[in-house]
């Protein structure tokens, strides 16, 4: 992986965690979030790859996944019960891959 596609994962990553229009916003305005929750996966799956072979996992990359469980779990409280066991599976893959990202 090039520096070039590393840094454009991770600011894709920091766009969907903390943009204007990212996850968070869109499960507060009740939106679907399940494009932009497969793109954060997949861009995730890449970046840990990379990270496999460095030391370090970069600031800009770690301040956006600091709190990234916290913006699904904020306002659960707008949606039912079967929509609710969606984020909660939503945010068990997240964790794992985030995880895995930090044990890389």
């Amino acid at each position: 992986m090039s520096i070039s596609e590393k840094e454009y994962l991770e600011n894709l990553i920091v766009e969907l965690v903390l943009g204007d229009k990212s996850i968070a916003v869109k499960i507060r305005n009740l939106e679907s979030i399940d494009e932009d929750f497969e793109q954060l996966i997949l861009a995730l799956s890449k970046l840990t790859i990379y990270y496999k072979e460095s030391k370090n996992i970069s600031k800009k990359l770690s301040y956006a996944l600091f709190d990234v469980i916290g913006c699904f779990t904020q306002s659960t409280r707008f949606y039912s019960e079967d929509e609710v066991q969606v984020l909660e599976d939503k945010i068990d893959r997240l964790y794992e891959i985030i995880i895995n990202l930090y044990e890389s």
